[in-house]
């Protein structure tokens, strides 16, 4: 049975246990080696971090490992602007993506009882042979600016897409209904603290009460294009930040630190939650502030 050329149809479960990346210390222009000092400042920093933040959920994968390691290098000037740097960290829970990819095979196997898959199999690889020629035609029309021959191409495309769902027909309806029965919600969790940031837009923010922390939100930006989570974040702010200003559906902050702050040190962060309302929520209010707090130099 030709699977290989129905990759289409199918979820293959992914593997998502990944290395972590070192901390990047952000900024322009050249670079030098991190000082001693400084390297201690970040795993401090890092490690606080790290001690401060509920843990993720049981058994969920982790997509990207936070790192504790402290920037080999940082950008000339910092002791001047300030070193701003990261700790990131992404979990998914792949049991619900293998469950999914497990009902869906499910279906393709039943969808092709009473089917020749070999037969089928050859008018895929038919297909795609097909598709491949239709693009490399639309790219050579695009590169001539040729209008004409543009839109004799996508019909040629339209007809080629009809000639497909008729060949997969009786595939889609099971694949949906797996879906249905399936569903993968509330699996993702992506949490990002920057230190030393000077400005940061907030789009489309409601207050957010969080005991702790001196001013949280939550943020409509989620994006059901984004498979994998496509939540909102809840975020928070501690240290040097003015009051905000509004400006269109953004609200807008400045770092305000004051002049004359020892380098290196930890003057502002943010924290950002992406996952649903109810856990992003609850992650934050787990949230020890008073280590995160007692790292701001004022």
């Amino acid at each position: 049975m030709r699977f290989q050329t129905l990759s289409a149809l199918i979820l293959i479960p992914l593997s998502l246990g990944l290395s972590p990346r070192p901390a990047r210390a952000d900024g322009d222009g050249p670079s030098r080696p991190s000082t001693p000092a400084e390297k201690a400042f970040f795993s401090k920093t890092l490690g606080t971090i790290e001690r401060a933040l509920p843990a993720p959920p049981a058994k969920w994968n982790p997509t990207e490992k936070p790192s504790l390691t402290p920037p080999s290098t940082v950008f000339e000037g910092v002791e001047k602007s300030g070193i701003r740097f990261q700790y990131k960290g992404k979990w998914f829970d792949q049991a619900q993506k293998t469950r999914q990819g497990q009902k869906l095979q499910g279906a393709i196997m039943d969808s092709a009882q009473g089917r020749d898959m070999e037969a089928l199999g050859n008018q895929m690889e038919s297909l795609q042979a097909e598709q491949q020629k239709i693009m490399e035609e639309m790219l050579r029309a695009s590169q001539r600016q040729d209008k004409a021959a543009m839109a004799k191409v996508r019909g040629k495309l339209a007809e080629f897409q009809k000639r497909q769902q008729q060949a997969l027909s009786g595939f889609s309806a099971p694949q949906e209904q797996a879906l249905k029965d399936s569903p993968i919600s509330d699996a993702c969790l992506e949490i990002e603290v920057t230190v030393n940031h000077t400005s940061i837009g907030l789009a489309k923010t409601a207050p957010l009460a969080v005991p702790g922390a001196e001013r949280a939100f939550r943020l409509n930006d989620g994006d059901p294009g984004r498979k994998d989570c496509p939540y909102g974040r809840a975020v928070a702010l501690l240290g040097a930040w003015d009051a905000g200003r509004v400006g269109g559906d953004y609200l807008y902050f400045k770092s305000n630190w004051r002049g004359g702050i020892p380098h290196p040190a930890a003057k502002n962060m943010i924290i950002s939650v992406r996952a649903s309302d109810q856990r992003a929520e609850a992650y934050l209010r787990a949230v020890k502030w008073d280590e995160l707090k007692a790292l701001i130099v004022k």
